[in-house]
Parts: structure tokens; C-alpha cells; sequence
């Protein structure tokens, strides 16, 4: 087998996402064995996540100050937009240490009591994780645009 990219050398890996040969420069081009178009298409989903949990961000705060203008002080108002903002990040990592659970219970007040205590949790998180997460989110955006604009542009120069 040869490298898809350079078909005169010999394929020392296959990536792992469509199985193409990749010669020694190729696989470590990368710092693993995987072939540009599967990184360019991996960004890609990475670029659409984070733009999406950005763009609910954005929703969601212009959301809660919407049902809250002209009801609560303007210091209010901006600590409720961020709470709502954040709280998708409060609520994910929530998720990660075992604390926002769907469980089942006999009475409805008592279970949505745990679930408005639950998204109070996660509002409350966000403001704590939410930060640090859309800085994440925007330095994984920038990466993942600037990789893909390295190898459009390496690309077009080779052929």
C-alpha cells in the first residue's frame, strides 16, 4: 500500500477514519496517524459544536432578559443573563461529576423540585465553569479554523 498523498511512498500507516495509507511524513504531520481530510472534517464538527453552544448562549441570556426587563434592577438583570448563559456549562459538568440525575419520582411537586434545583445547581456552576469554557470554546474555534486553513493552503500549493 502506498500513501494516498504521495503515491510514490510507501504507507507506514492507515488512518484510522477512512483507512488510507499515509508515508512517514503524512503520519506524523499531524502528531498521530490521520490523514488531512479526516482532521479538516473533524474540525469541522468541532467548529459547528462550539459555534452551536455559543449561538445558545447567546439565546439563552437574550431569553431571560426578555422575561426579565423592566421586573429587576440592571445589576440583576446582568447577573441573570449570565447565570442563563452558563448554566448549559454549569449543567454539563454537573453531568460529568454524577450530580444532574433524571430520576423518577411518585409525587410531581417533589420532582420538579429536584429538577428546578438541579438547573438552580447548574445556573449557579455556570457562572464557576462557564468562563473557562467559553474561552475553550473560542480557542477551539481559532485552532480548528487555523488548521484547516494550514492545510487548504498546503494543499492547494502541492497540486
Amino acid at each position: 500500500m502506498n500513501c494516498a498523498e504521495h503515491p510514490f511512498e510507501a504507507a507506514v500507516a492507515v488512518c484510522p477514519g477512512c483507512q488510507r495509507g499515509l508515508c512517514a511524513a503524512c503520519a506524523a504531520e499531524f502528531g498521530q496517524p490521520v490523514c488531512a481530510p479526516c482532521v479538516m472534517a473533524h474540525n469541522k464538527g468541532v467548529i459547528r459544536s462550539f459555534t452551536f453552544k455559543l449561538a445558545m448562549m447567546v439565546v439563552l441570556c437574550a431569553a431571560s432578559l426578555g422575561l426579565a426587563w423592566g421586573l429587576l434592577e440592571a445589576k440583576y438583570l446582568a447577573l441573570l443573563g449570565a447565570t442563563s448563559a452558563f448554566a448549559p456549562w454549569g449543567w454539563e459538568f454537573m453531568r460529568r461529576l454524577g450530580l444532574a440525575r433524571d430520576v423518577e419520582y411518585v409525587s410531581p411537586v417533589v420532582q420538579l423540585s429536584n429538577i428546578l434545583l438541579q438547573l438552580l445547581g447548574a445556573m449557579l456552576l455556570g457562572l464557576v465553569v462557564g468562563p473557562y469554557q467559553l474561552y475553550k470554546a473560542v480557542k477551539e474555534i481559532r485552532t480548528a479554523r487555523s488548521t484547516n486553513h494550514h492545510i487548504e493552503e498546503t494543499r492547494g500549493a502541492t497540486t
